[in-house]
C-alpha cells in the first residue's frame, strides 16, 4: 500500500476503518464516501469525499494535475 497513490472506497460492504488508517499512515490519499460506515470519519476532509464514479475521476484528475 505504501506505493499506492490513492485508496478508494465507494460502495460495497461496511469497513471498520483499519485500512483507511493504514493508507493514511503510508501517505496514500484516501478517497471515500462519507456515508460509508467506518469508525474514523473525522480523518476524511471534504476535499477527499466521493459519492460517484464521476467524483473519483474528477478528484484523481485534480490531484494528479496539482500534486
Amino acid at each position: 500500500m505504501k506505493h499506492a497513490k490513492y485508496f478508494v472506497k465507494l460502495g460495497g460492504r461496511d469497513i471498520r476503518g483499519n485500512s483507511v488508517l493504514e493508507a493514511i499512515s503510508c501517505g496514500t490519499l484516501v478517497l471515500i464516501d462519507p456515508d460509508a460506515m467506518f469508525s474514523h470519519q473525522t480523518l476524511i476532509p471534504k476535499e477527499t469525499q466521493i459519492k460517484t464514479i464521476e467524483d473519483i475521476r474528477k478528484k484523481i484528475q485534480h490531484f494528479d494535475s496539482d500534486p
